[in-house]
């Protein structure tokens, strides 16, 4: 069995390198230095025209006035300039990716939040998917992302009040994918893409529909 974990750190990083590929990222830094630059411009305007220490702070209300909307601006540019590659965060509290002998899965703590929109209180969720079933494996290089295609099972894991524990069980065939949020990602993105070429680990063994 081997174990990967995802660092959240690792997601910043690439997150703070690829919103600058988006418009939101350029438009808002246009939209807060240009807001900035007025307010600068305002105040400095205000002051000068003031006579003297006494109209001091009727200067500062006026220039407050005055910096409202551009400072409306440039909250709302700082906004745009986060807003790109948001997908690229790592929301979750904890991820990670584990091969065993027969299966590849997706282990993961679902994002806070995320629950009120699933019927019950899930504290893991696993995307298990046997080798077998991997029809194929995808890298895109831009988005830092592997995608894996192939049936896959999605079990959801959740505790009953009198503290059993039970699993809501799925099989699918929408692909799911992986982000480059793990310190040995280039290890993992080998292993996938070789399982997208049916390069099994070793000690696997082929078990055919029919025989199961």
């Amino acid at each position: 069995m081997k174990t990967y974990v995802a660092d959240p750190k690792i997601a910043r990083k690439w997150y703070l390198k690829k919103r600058k590929a988006y418009k939101t990222y350029w438009i808002g830094m246009v939209m807060m230095w240009g807001a900035l630059c007025l307010i600068l411009l305002l105040d400095l305007s205000f002051l000068l025209r003031a006579d003297g220490i006494e109209q001091l702070v009727e200067v500062l209300l006026l220039c407050a006035c005055a910096d409202i909307l551009p400072g409306i601006a440039a909250v709302l540019g700082y906004a745009f300039i986060k807003a790109g590659g948001l997908e690229f965060l790592m929301r979750r509290p904890s991820e990670k990716c584990i091969f065993d002998e027969e299966s590849f899965t997706l282990e993961y703590i679902p994002e806070p939040g995320s629950q009120e929109r699933e019927p019950r209180n899930y504290y893991l969720i696993r995307h298990r998917i046997l080798y077998q079933d991997i029809r194929s494996v995808d890298y895109e290089e831009e988005l830092g992302r592997i995608t894996i295609h192939g049936t896959h099972t999605i079990l959801k894991y959740y505790q009953t009040k009198d503290s059993k524990k039970y699993a809501d069980t799925q099989t699918i065939t929408l692909p799911f994918s992986i982000f480059c949020r793990y310190p040995d990602f280039d290890e993992l993105k080998d292993r996938l893409m070789g399982l997208g070429q049916n390069d099994f680990p070793a000690g696997y063994s082929h078990v055919s529909s029919s025989q199961k």
